[in-house]
């Protein structure tokens, strides 16, 4: 029982060093400026890219508003980075383009393995221990969670990490009811939304909840307000509009009407075709269905929330012109999905492991193998995204990325969790930064969790 109340500790290094082990980035040019906002803040003071911004390959999700090129992204994940950055700048790493990509990653693995962290605690309080370690096991190994989330920084880690926070205060507050609880889900709401507004409709079950505890709605409405003004104000000023830089994406992405049917665009696509379908990139994710069922006749209607919330955000995507997602591994815009698909799954592992268990162990061990040739073989992969023939299985990414991961299976892991270099060689002058990033990768880990320790665990002594 002693080791047990460490547990979490274990799950979030795992998960970390599990993270790290490739040392190859998963780079489609849309995390850069995430990567560098933080650096600009806390280096020069701006969120302007103009002394840098270079144009040409490489450069997206930048714009030139006003005559000063700025991040179409929301603010969310840098502002989130800012702490880990003041950190690794503190070693004073030289910030080549090598580097900054390094942060990028090491940042999206940080933010990905909390998720893992507080989904485990979350999960285990539903449905116990022992089947709580073989849901984390599955949701931080066999889903998007790995070869997505982890591997490059994109709205879509942050959004995870945010839905998984608030699931765990949730559910805490149920345990310790606490007024500070509700002031929380204000300001992580205001930021679940402000991050990725296309993700609003997985907020139905936290609505839901706040609705159940109206009593506290000033508690939830005033961080709601204060942590909304300064994203609200910089939207205006620098786009014109409420959504900002995502202003294009919602007056120009819903265009098409045939999104339900089942051809190269849609909704089924996302769900099963063989090159976008998340159940077969995490066919794990399939022991959700029973775990519905069950939760369907225990009645638990909190938890049944997750379903219209998962049908709205995915039918959203569905609707959206780049529903593919275009570059990545899998359907990244349904890794937030997987939060609510994973609770459904631990109850159904719980439900049919005694009975069913080699079932589990094999769609478990395909699921790991599937997203551990995403997050080794993606960059490595040459397969075509331009043609978005998502149906076709001669022109697979599943196999083109297993392919490409045993091909280069030794530059992989040739420096493990040490700088990511070109070609996997190891120069010299880039140890020192690599051992500045570690050292302040585990300093502030020990800094965050330990305190945690107290905290997470109060309710157990």
């Amino acid at each position: 029982m002693g080791l047990k109340r460490f547990d979490f500790i274990f799950v979030f290094l795992t998960s970390f060093f599990v993270y790290n082990i490739t040392t190859r980035l998963m780079s489609g040019g849309d995390e850069k400026p995430m990567a560098l906002l933080p650096i600009l803040i806390l280096k020069y003071h701006t969120v302007f890219f103009d002394a840098i911004y270079s144009g040409g390959q490489g450069w997206f999700g930048v714009v030139d508003v006003g005559g000063h090129i700025v991040s179409a992204y929301p603010l969310v994940t840098p502002i989130l980075l800012i702490p880990f950055y003041i950190v690794f700048l503190s070693f004073n790493p030289v910030l080549d383009i090598t580097m900054i990509a390094t942060l990028g990653k090491f940042s999206a693995a940080i933010l990905t393995s909390f998720s893992v962290l507080f989904f485990f605690l979350t999960i285990k309080k539903l449905i116990g221990w022992k089947y709580a370690v073989i849901t984390t096991v599955a949701f931080a190994f066999g889903t998007l969670v790995w070869s997505v989330c982890s591997q490059v920084l994109l709205g879509h880690t942050t959004s995870l990490l945010l839905l998984t926070l608030l699931l765990f205060v949730i559910f805490r507050n149920e345990e310790y009811p606490d007024k500070k609880n509700f002031w929380t889900i204000g300001i992580l709401s205001t930021l679940f939304f402000f991050n990725r507004p296309s993700d609003l409709f997985l907020l139905i079950p936290i609505l839901y909840y706040t609705w159940l505890n109206r009593r506290y709605f000033i508690d939830i409405a005033i961080p709601f307000i204060l942590i909304s003004i300064p994203f609200v104000l910089y939207n205006f000023i620098i786009f014109g509009g409420f959504f900002g830089g995502y202003q294009p994406i919602i007056t120009h992405q819903f265009v098409h009407g045939d999104a339900f049917l089942i051809n190269n665009n849609g909704i089924l696509p996302l769900l099963i075709s063989p090159s976008r379908g998340l159940f077969v990139f995490c066919p794990i994710l399939l022991v959700a269905l029973p775990g519905i069922w069950y939760l369907w006749k225990q009645r638990l209607f909190f938890l049944l929330l997750f379903i219209p919330a998962l049908i709205l955000c995915i039918a959203t995507y569905g609707l959206f012109a780049w529903w593919d997602g275009t570059g990545g591994y899998g359907p990244r815009y349904l890794a937030p999905c997987i939060l609510y698909l994973g609770v459904y799954m631990g109850y159904g592992i719980r439900h049919l492991w005694d009975n069913h268990k080699g079932w589990i162990v094999a769609l478990l061990s395909g699921s790991i193998l599937i997203n551990l040739s995403g997050a080794l073989g993606y960059s490595w992969s040459v397969w075509d995204v331009g043609s978005r023939n998502v149906w076709s299985f001669t022109n697979w990414e599943i196999s083109e990325c297993f392919f490409a991961m045993l091909n280069n299976i030794s530059s992989n892991f040739k420096i493990l969790v040490f700088p990511v270099i070109p070609n996997g060689v190891i120069y010299p002058d880039n140890i020192i930064p690599g051992m500045c990033i570690l050292i302040g990768v585990y300093t502030i880990i020990g800094i965050i969790l330990i305190p945690l320790i107290h905290i997470i665990n109060k309710g157990d002594e």
